[in-house]
């Protein structure tokens, strides 16, 4: 699982590409509020409950935050800006490992955008 550096960097990353859409349903009010929500799940020892988890997996070796879990209790929250940092801290870690050399960004934007359209 990625550190708090990489979870910093990687919303850093996300606010910088966020201007090439103007129609992203969720604007970052407060950059203090999203960094610390990119932080929140860690700050916690029950990780499966701050992450998210299905308990139905528990047993597995690696167990990801399950989306739908988080959405369905903070869906109408996402506008805060905390709320939607944590979101995307639970949505970075299955992806693929974010660097500064090779940004991928840009797909997990889209993927975001594009969830969010479907349910509107």
């Amino acid at each position: 699982m990625p550190g708090f550096i990489l979870h910093l960097t990687a919303a850093q990353m996300l606010r910088s590409h966020l201007h090439e859409y103007p129609d992203f349903p969720y604007p970052i009010q407060s950059v203090n509020d999203f960094l610390i929500g990119n932080l929140l799940p860690d700050a916690t020892d029950q990780k499966d409950l701050s992450h998210f988890r299905n308990p139905v997996y528990r047993d597995k070796m690696m167990v990801f935050p399950d989306l739908t879990r988080f959405t369905a209790k903070y869906d109408s929250l996402l506008s805060d800006s905390s709320v939607l940092g944590y979101y995307f801290h639970l949505y970075i870690i299955p992806g693929k490992p974010i660097s500064v050399d090779h940004p991928d960004i840009r797909s997990r934007i889209n993927m975001i955008y594009m969830n969010s359209k479907i349910k509107n």
